[in-house]
């Protein structure tokens, strides 16, 4: 069995003993520097933490391996890549550490491309780690990219990160370029416990599209009944109080 093969098991296991020893050995006979990026990948998609943070910490005093994980490609670089990988698993461990190995900054749009696996995959615990440094790369335009994120995570049906999200303040009656509130998206896409949550934080029941429906005719149209039933008794309890 090469050492090649030892590293990987001992990456899947979360064995740090093992995982330095080979790791130095690797540094020390000049090793192809992509088994370091397949070792990293086994330990995000097992959320080792602590292993990730060793090879952070090996880049950090190794220049060829530093040079090679910085390295720019379509992707940004290969600490990038990698966060983008660990909030696609929800490996939250692994992303926090991954945060370490660099400035906000040089992560780039990296951040907000993370943060959308996270959101698109229902990540909640992922995108609420990332939430903070998405807002602080962004600033004030967070303001917009945020409640498309949102959008996305209601049409899916994850509760958990919408919720994540309204917490963080976004607005429950964002209205996209069309006239979609969240509400709408939700109700179009039958997600039924993310329209009690929205209504719950106090959606606007009749908002209208542009093209003037409202998320009960959206359901409706869409097929989407059990959906509507919600919709409707809501409606209703809201004529009577």
């Amino acid at each position: 069995m090469s050492d090649d093969d030892d590293l990987f098991r001992a990456a899947q296991r979360g064995d740090m003993g093992t995982m330095r020893r080979l790791l130095e050995q690797l540094l020390h006979k000049d090793a192809s520097l992509s088994v370091f990026d397949s070792a990293l990948r086994v330990a995000i998609w097992n959320d080792h933490g602590p292993i990730v943070t060793e090879i952070v910490r090996l880049a950090g005093h190794n220049l060829r391996l530093a040079d090679h994980m910085s390295a720019n490609d379509s992707g940004g670089n290969a600490w990038t890549t990698h966060l983008m990988s660990a909030a696609s698993f929800d490996s939250t461990a692994a992303a926090r550490s991954l945060l370490l190995a660099q400035s906000l900054d040089s992560f780039g749009y990296g951040i907000e491309y993370a943060f959308g696996n996270a959101a698109d995959h229902g990540n909640a615990a992922a995108a609420e780690l990332l939430i903070p440094h998405v807002m602080s790369a962004r600033g004030s335009s967070s303001s917009s990219y945020l409640p498309s994120a949102l959008a996305i995570a209601a049409a899916e049906g994850h509760a958990h990160v919408v919720r994540i999200l309204l917490r963080a303040r976004v607005s429950v009656n964002w209205i996209d370029w069309d006239g979609h509130t969240l509400l709408h998206h939700a109700a179009r896409c039958g997600q039924s416990r993310v329209v009690k949550q929205l209504l719950w934080y106090k959606a606007v029941l009749h908002s209208r599209t542009r093209g003037g429906q409202t998320a009960l005719d959206l359901a409706t149209n869409s097929g989407r009944f059990a959906t509507a039933a919600v919709l409707r008794r809501f409606a209703a309890k809201e004529n009577t109080g």
